[in-house]
């Protein structure tokens, strides 16, 4: 009897164990693997960040409900990029770029710096509008506060922190900035894992 009972015991632990180690997988992928930042970027203040673009940072005015801000990040700064470790970094754009990050659990809604648009009017007219045709987009044109933009689905991407990306809104948003003179505007992108186009376009709009 003592046997059987030892042996029960044991087969009752082992499936226990077995139960919870699945667990704390699922809770793991669930709530903190999309929190691992696969990607050079790292972490900074918005007052570091606007420093170096020389602008301020747009941010939306709107976000769907349970979404909040988690943070913006940058290329690391010359000083900082030794201490990321195995970065391989890609050539530093012609303009600073940023990605604000705002999350709902595991969703991620990132806004981002597509670049800059320092065309004059006819050069605008020239190169296809609001979205220059050397942009090389695809998508289904959407009107973002009176100018053309671009939305993006079903895509099979990734974000920063190593989410799916599935929906993108690019648009241009006329801007300035004290470091360029002769910038006119920003070209900004929304992706998302699961936000549905009116969504994003209603995110879209209310960025100032």
């Amino acid at each position: 009897m003592r046997n059987k009972s030892g042996g029960k015991l044991i087969a009752l632990t082992l499936i226990l164990v077995i139960v919870f180690t699945a667990a704390a997988g699922r809770i793991y992928r669930c709530y903190f693997a999309p929190l691992v930042n696969y990607s050079p970027y790292e972490r900074i203040d918005f007052e570091q960040a606007e420093q170096r673009t020389g602008f301020r940072i747009p941010l939306p005015t709107y976000l769907p409900t349970g979404y909040v801000l988690e943070g913006i990040y940058m290329y690391p700064t010359p000083e900082n990029a030794a201490k990321v470790t195995d970065a391989k970094l890609p050539p530093r754009p012609p303009f600073e770029t940023f990605q604000v990050v705002f999350k709902r659990r595991t969703n991620v809604l990132v806004l981002r710096l597509y670049g800059g648009d320092t065309r004059s009017e006819e050069s605008r007219a020239n190169t296809g509008g609001d979205i220059p045709v050397d942009f090389g987009l695809s998508g289904e044109s959407v009107n973002v506060n009176g100018a053309t933009g671009l939305m993006q689905s079903d895509l099979d991407e990734r974000s920063i922190f190593g989410t799916e990306i599935h929906s993108r809104l690019v648009w241009r948003l006329p801007y300035t900035s004290t470091k360029m003179t002769n910038l006119k505007a920003l070209f900004l992108a929304l992706e998302s894992d699961s936000l549905c186009q009116s969504d994003l376009l209603e995110v879209a709009k209310s960025v100032r």
